[in-house]
């Protein structure tokens, strides 16, 4: 791969920092001490003293990518979205582009190379650590969720799946606000055995838009005096839709060990609802139309753009997971207070309409 020979001929990683993650041990090696130190930081509760033979490594350099724009092939994303990522096979290897950013990544003998403004765009880095981390998971039979997730501290997990945009982050994190543990932001791995699910989140910090942090006092100072009033002048619906993101150190906010990521898997909810409308309104579904619903939330591909757990084999998980967990289907209008009182007392409503 003629594009990594070229980065590995500017960079040269001369600092390691071994991270264990669960039972996923990593090295992440970068020539910049600045990016170091801000890692170091990001993934505190998971720095180790040293790294095993085991370990995912990962270099991350601050600089310019290089790559054939000509080659590239964008990835399409559900509903329409605008495209964020493009990439290319080489010869022995594969160059991922981001194209938002121009962060680049390249995949060669098993190794992972992250190039760009990383100390600028860090979260492009830790997706790609969080990726290799879910390509381990899944390698062992778990599925792969579009979804966020809460425990409470006795280590009971809770889903929350929907489309982009329903407010699974926001959600999880009302619920974080009432005491639960926080579990996973947008991706969550999920496994049936022996009776029970168990559940994995992903080492990532919620990122979340204006409109959570207003809704919530206690995420009030991740923003500026100045950004408040200006978000505080918008409608409901502008703030909805804003995509500026913003990154909350659960852990910095609500104490230390509010970050986990294991849980037994006890429900499940699925966002349906809608903006214009009253309360919610929660019906519990059967297997069948649990899996059909779910269904659309389970992302089969991983970083290599390969299938990681062949169809059939993520159905039957699917269907056993349904099986032995309550599918909630939330309908009705958005409320989040409303919405988090139903779920702290078990899922209490009409259970249809």
């Amino acid at each position: 791969m003629h594009e990594l020979d070229e980065i590995l001929s500017r960079h040269s990683a001369t600092i390691d920092i071994p991270l264990l993650i669960l039972d996923v041990p990593f090295l992440i090696r970068t020539d910049s001490e600045d990016l170091a130190s801000k890692l170091r930081s990001y993934c505190r509760p998971w720095l180790c003293n040293s790294a095993s033979q085991a370990s995912h490594i990962i270099h991350a350099f601050q600089g310019q990518g290089v790559y054939d724009a000509n080659k590239l092939r964008d990835v399409a994303r559900r509903e329409g979205k605008s495209v964020k990522e493009a990439y290319y096979d080489s010869d022995n290897g594969r160059v991922v582009l981001k194209k938002r950013t121009g962060a680049t990544v390249y995949i060669r003998d098993g190794e992972y190379f992250v190039v760009g403004n990383l100390i600028l765009h860090m979260h492009q880095l830790i997706n790609v650590i969080d990726e290799v981390y879910e390509d381990d998971f899944m390698d062992r039979g778990y599925v792969l969720f579009h979804a966020s997730a809460v425990a409470d501290r006795q280590g009971n997990g809770i889903m929350l799946t929907s489309a982009s945009g329903a407010g699974k982050s926001t959600l999880a994190l009302f619920l974080v606000d009432k005491g639960f543990r926080f579990l996973s932001n947008d991706r969550v791995l999920a496994k049936y055995d022996n009776d029970h699910v168990h559940l994995v989140g992903v080492p990532k910090k919620p990122r979340i838009n204006p409109g959570t942090i207003l809704a919530l006092d206690s995420l009030c100072a991740i923003i500026t005096p100045e950004e408040k009033r200006l978000y505080s002048q918008l409608d409901r619906n502008e703030l909805w839709q804003l995509e500026h993101k913003y990154d909350v150190d659960v852990d910095a906010i609500y104490g230390d060990g509010t970050f986990t990521l294991e849980a037994i898997l006890t429900s499940i909810y699925i966002l349906n609802w809608k903006l214009p409308q009253s309360g919610p309104r929660l019906e519990i579904l059967p297997i069948d139309e649990a899996v059909e619903m779910i269904r659309p939330q389970v992302l089969s591909l991983d970083l290599r753009r390969r299938q990681a757990l062949r169809p059939y084999e993520a159905e039957e998980q699917l269907k056993s997971i349904c099986r032995v967990t309550p599918v909630f289907n939330v309908k009705g209008g958005v409320n989040m207070d409303e919405l988090t009182s139903l779920i702290i007392r078990g899922g209490e409503l009409d259970h249809g309409d």
